[in-house]
């Protein structure tokens, strides 16, 4: 009765799952600083209102107004742009020094000399200074620069340390998704200096939607690939397997978070058919559609919130079948989505946005309205090419991995493990030709002309959010 019940629940795994504390607690005192920075960073943050129209772009036909309408007008802007690019950057490196997950620290990531948290700070700091300066002064500010003069060199190390990890001896790609976050943030500094704060702001959230779903498209398509006859995955014995596994390993279900579940999905097929008709639908159709925004253009929507909860709850589910062991340890997606997507530290720590009337102050554009137009079009054009080479990449080479710096995620998508298949069971899975990958990823990448280049309704143009 014990193992049914819900309440058979080793929390110290849940919450270790979602606060970077590490197995040994050794990150409370990084928490303790975090927690501090983020509700000071948020109480001054000074929100600012719309631009206006980029000088008429929204009115220009072709494709690149509609790709810009896609990726940088698609959703609406963060509380404070600012707040939630150094929020990410301080959150995230600190569960890079303290995974919370059931492995020691020293297998993780490691900086150069210093943790990540501090190699991070003092351009997060910047960013949130900035965020508390007059909007009509803080890009392209002294606080603007020192901010993008810091973040490089902190990207580029992490880069190079992830890449390592990424592509070394039995090591998988769950810091990948953080290098393209990282990136995304740097762009999205960079790109201040020539657009308005709304415009930018539109995209990085965006941008951060685009390198999970994108992920997650991938897994989608490697379980697809992966297995003959075609959805032969839904048959549920690959998770019944690996959960089985894990579960042996975690000492007979004592390791998991949940042992009833774990018990349940490795011992009774249907309940494992369930979770990964469950997986399929969220990695394949509602990913696509949180991209696409069906009837919820300049908004978050319900689709986008559908998707951001089962987002969570699929890295959630991952902790509870599986415990706290490597094959747990992605939940970076999980907080990218929460911070920047659905920017719960917006709603949590800027209060003073929630007070402020969007007519009390005015933003006013920092370039021209050509350097405007330039900058939101590269921003564009960079997220139409990441689509086109993920979706690529998981037609072609859905098998081997890892991969960088785009990787297939088919770990889990087979019987066989990815490091021990045969020749014969790779012969075994569909291989897509080239033309026909490029071809599919054309079309898949063609969702972006969905939008038409003209102003929405309900855009955020029209209001800020409160």
């Amino acid at each position: 009765m014990q193992t049914a019940s819900f309440t058979c629940v080793n929390w110290d795994k849940v919450l270790q799952f979602w606060l970077p504390i590490g197995e040994d607690n050794r990150g409370w005192p990084s928490l303790f600083f975090l927690v501090p920075v983020l509700l000071v960073g948020g109480y001054a943050q000074v929100t600012s209102a719309q631009a206006g129209k980029l000088g008429g772009f929204e009115e220009l036909g072709g494709l690149a107004p509609r790709q810009v309408n896609f990726w940088c007008r698609d959703l609406p802007p963060h509380r404070s742009v600012y707040l939630a690019m150094a929020g990410a950057l301080l959150w995230l490196g600190t569960m890079l020094d303290h995974p919370a997950f059931g492995v020691e620290e020293t297998e993780g990531i490691r900086p150069y000399a210093l943790p990540w948290l501090a190699i991070f700070s003092p351009s997060a700091c910047c960013i949130l200074a900035m965020g508390t300066s007059s909007p009509n002064t803080r890009q392209r500010s002294l606080l603007h620069q020192a901010a993008l003069v810091l973040l490089l060199p902190a990207l580029l190390a992490f880069i190079s340390r992830e890449r390592e990890h990424t592509m070394g001896y039995h090591h998988g790609h769950r810091f990948l998704i953080v290098s393209w976050t990282f990136l995304g943030i740097f762009l999205a500094l960079l790109a201040l200096a020539f657009a308005p704060e709304p415009r930018v702001s539109s995209w990085l959230r965006k941008f951060a939607m685009l390198v999970c779903c994108v992920s997650y498209i991938n897994g989608g398509i490697s379980k697809i690939l992966n297995n003959r006859p075609f959805l032969a995955y839904l048959d549920g014995k690959v998770l019944q397997k690996a959960t089985f596994c894990f579960s042996m390993v975690a000492n007979i279900y004592k390791g998991v978070g949940y042992p009833w579940l774990a018990r349940q999905v490795a011992l009774h097929l249907p309940f494992s058919q369930l979770l990964c008709a469950f997986a399929l639908l969220f990695e394949l159709p509602l990913s696509i559609s949180a991209l696409m925004g069906p009837g919820c253009f300049g908004e978050l929507g319900p689709v986008r919130i559908l998707w951001c909860l089962a987002a969570c709850s699929f890295h959630f589910g991952v902790s509870s079948l599986w415990g706290s062991l490597p094959a747990s340890m992605y939940n970076y997606e999980a907080w990218v989505i929460l911070v920047l997507v659905a920017d719960v530290f917006g709603k949590w720590f800027c209060w003073s946005a929630s007070t402020e009337k969007p007519s009390d102050v005015k933003a006013t554009q920092p370039g021209t309205p050509a350097c405007s137009q330039d900058a939101l079009t590269a921003l564009s054009l960079l997220c139409s090419c990441a689509l086109f080479a993920w979706i690529a990449v998981a037609l072609v080479r859905h098998f081997d991995d890892p991969k960088w710096p785009i990787t297939s995620v088919n770990m889990f998508s087979m019987l066989c493990g990815n490091m021990d298949c045969d020749e014969s069971f790779r012969a075994s899975t569909y291989n897509v030709p080239r033309w026909c990958a490029v071809a599919l990823s054309l079309a898949g990448t063609s969702i972006v002309l969905a939008r038409p280049p003209k102003k929405a309704k309900n855009s955020s143009d029209a209001e800020m959010p409160r």
